[in-house]
């Protein structure tokens, strides 16, 4: 079987071109293409930012400078603070352990969900919904 080619040429020192072919890939059939697609839990718009992804979970959640202004010692939502950075992250808190949070939150690293568990003194602070 024989494959479509390209050829790209290139000089040579004394101004002669080299033709190298070059075989071209043959592309996958659509159903096998759609076999490989994967659909994403979120949105890529969600999966790329904190807060986003906190008003998916509680759509009722308000502003984050009232959240900021209204932080107590525990809430459906968590709110770090990272000082390199400047920039405060949002998560949904799963459940308290003790002193152990578990959280789901996205854009952490990359643009993923991921669940973490850090001791409730890195947060800045917690919202209550309710």
């Amino acid at each position: 079987m024989a494959f479509p080619t390209i050829a790209i040429a290139q000089p040579s020192s004394e101004g002669e071109f080299f033709v190298f072919p070059i075989p071209l890939i043959e592309p996958i059939p659509e159903p096998e293409f759609k076999a490989l697609k994967r659909k994403p839990e979120l949105s890529y718009s969600i999966l790329m930012n904190c807060w986003a992804y906190v008003k998916s979970v509680y759509p009722g959640t308000p502003g984050t400078s009232r959240m900021l202004s209204n932080v107590s010692d525990s809430g459906e939502v968590g709110i770090l603070y990272y000082p390199k950075s400047d920039l405060y992250h949002y998560v949904v808190v799963e459940s308290i352990d003790g002193d152990q949070v578990t959280f789901s939150e996205t854009n952490y690293n990359g643009h993923t969900k991921s669940t973490r568990t850090l001791p409730s003194a890195a947060f800045v602070g917690f919202y209550k919904l309710n």
